[in-house]
């Protein structure tokens, strides 16, 4: 087999990159191995050689996000009480949302990122991971409804055009203090 020519990790980076302006123009959904290749220029063998599925793909676009959250996570799970925990983890979620609204408007609502989402551990880990700071243990059903909403519309906040006028420094204080409402608590 050859050898890449380019440097470790450029073809992928550049797959990446290339899928995701394809995700935004077409769709995950109707977004290809091939479409990619196109792209870039290539083969669909090379873009094979990088990733093997679409769903790798989408998976590798999230990896930056989903690091970021594992670590938000843990930082939270650190701190002193619950309320604490609870604050943090909220801080940490609206920073995510506002950091990666970009990615979050391309890949928001497509079937297939839904799919490959809900199958990966580690996403449903993350995920029941905040929810548990976000709750607590035993939480009510309002109280576990008001975190699922919360954490459905973080994600597609940003690319609200309503919002459009909403510098980041004033929209994460607005956040913090709706998300407070919302989960019932004031810290």
């Amino acid at each position: 087999m050859a050898k890449p020519s380019s440097p470790r990790g450029t073809g992928r980076q550049r797959v990446l990159d290339a899928a995701l302006l394809l995700f935004a123009r077409k769709g995950v959904s109707a977004t290809s191995l091939q479409d990619s290749a196109s792209e870039l220029g290539v083969t669909k063998a090379a873009v094979y050689f990088q990733f093997h599925t679409k769903d790798e793909i989408v998976l590798a676009v999230l990896e930056p996000f989903l690091s970021q959250l594992e670590g938000a996570v843990a930082a939270a799970q650190a701190q002193p009480d619950a309320d604490a925990q609870r604050e943090h983890m909220l801080k940490a979620l609206i920073d995510l949302a506002i950091d990666n609204a970009a990615v979050a408007a391309v890949l928001q609502h497509d079937i297939t990122v839904a799919r490959v989402t809900a199958a990966d551990p580690r996403v449903r880990d993350i995920g029941q991971a905040v929810t548990a700071v976000l709750t607590g243990p035993q939480p009510s059903a309002g109280l576990r409804v008001a975190a699922a909403l919360l954490g459905q519309s973080l994600v597609v906040l940003r690319a609200d055009p309503a919002l459009a006028d909403i510098d980041d420094a004033a929209l994460r204080i607005e956040l913090l203090a709706c998300t407070r409402r919302l989960l019932e608590y004031d810290s």
